[in-house]
């Protein structure tokens, strides 16, 4: 339903996106995920129309609305907007709100109140935004948004001031509406647990550029490269050198394969890839309980290298024993994942993977 090809955007000699290709099906949820300044919001404008590509091509429907020489303006396009403040009307009733963007002609009332009961604000309809809940607001702004039958939404960091438990269960139910009208939904995120839980598919983006694209836990389990691998988790980085084609992490030793020896490379462990039990040794530097888990730090006996690993509550008491005691541990490679060092030209990334 949405299709970015090769999307690029300047300002004043800075490149916000370059090159982006991206395709968003209907029904499907894509979060576009990355830090601040990576060029997503401008990405989203563009599919917008409140922006135009420099170069590239934007189709909406199979119907090119940007590039080539065309230029779809934004009410033209069919696309619903959600920001993050909402941007409802404070003079305006929840009803009002929602049928504001409706064409005339049309019983905008009715629909307006249909739109209200799919969102279940049906009894808000009379109260004004100022009497409403954060949650109750950003669906309001959803309802009117789906009030001109988008072919797209588009959505800016909807949920994010909203607490955390209000975010996950508004996210749910807002997406799972939007999938049940089979509308393709593009959503800007710079919290990685948030596009996990809701996306469909995630599409990383880094410094204008879209980096990977993937289910999220392909994105996971097979990052590309260190910057989306510590995307997703508290990473574990040993700087080492290939030998022998494997790579010795302290902890245990793992294969390194398509990187020639003496490639210097960073060795990316995920917390929960260190495990209680083995015959790797390792002292406890501190243990920090979290409630249903622990964060354990550990260091090497011998050399000056530092681990964090999570551990569920009661599954290791081994750990919570005083600092400076000894344990042994081992390594799941499939939560290991070995990158060449940047710079280096003797090899690209090889990554040991979940199979």
């Amino acid at each position: 339903m949405l299709e970015l090809a090769g999307v690029s955007r300047d300002f004043a000699g800075m490149q916000a996106v370059d090159h982006v290709d991206l395709a968003v099906a209907p029904g499907e949820v894509v979060c576009l995920l990355g830090p601040s300044g990576c060029g997503k919001t401008t990405t989203l404008r563009i599919a917008a129309g409140l922006e135009a590509a420099d170069s590239g091509e934007v189709r909406i429907g199979g119907k090119v609305v940007d590039g080539g020489g065309a230029f779809v303006p934004p009410e033209r396009r069919r696309v619903g907007l959600v920001f993050q403040d909402y941007a409802l009307f404070p003079h305006l009733t929840v009803l009002d709100n929602v049928a504001f963007g409706l064409p005339a002609g049309l019983d905008r009332a009715e629909k307006a109140r249909a739109l209200l009961s799919r969102v279940n604000l049906a009894d808000r309809a009379t109260d004004h935004p100022h009497k409403l809940s954060g949650g109750e607001q950003q669906r309001v702004a959803l309802a009117r948004a789906l009030a001109p039958s988008p072919l797209l939404m588009l959505l800016d960091e909807p949920f994010s001031g909203l607490n955390f438990r209000l975010r996950d269960r508004i996210g749910e139910e807002s997406l799972s509406l939007l999938r049940a009208a089979g509308t393709a939904t593009l959503m800007v995120t710079h919290d990685s647990d948030e596009a996990m839980r809701l996306a469909d598919r995630i599409a990383v983006m880094r410094a204008g550029r879209i980096v990977q694209v993937g289910r999220p836990l392909d994105l996971y389990d097979r990052p590309v490269d260190l910057f989306v691998a510590e995307f997703f988790s508290e990473i574990n980085k040993i700087e080492t050198v290939v030998e022998g084609g494997v790579v010795d992490t302290g902890l245990g030793k793992l294969p390194a394969s398509g990187l020639a020896n003496g490639t210097s490379v960073i060795v990316a462990i995920r917390p929960e890839a260190i495990r209680p039990g083995g015959s790797e040794p390792a002292q406890v530097a501190a243990v920090h309980p979290m409630g249903a888990y622990a964060l354990v730090k550990l260091k090497h006996p011998v050399r000056d290298i530092r681990y964090l690993l999570r551990v569920e509550h009661g599954a290791a008491p081994e750990f919570s024993a005083k600092v400076g005691a000894r344990v042994g541990v081992s390594l799941d490679p499939r939560g290991c994942f070995v990158f060449a060092s940047e710079g280096d030209a003797s090899g690209h990334a090889a990554v040991t993977r979940r199979r």
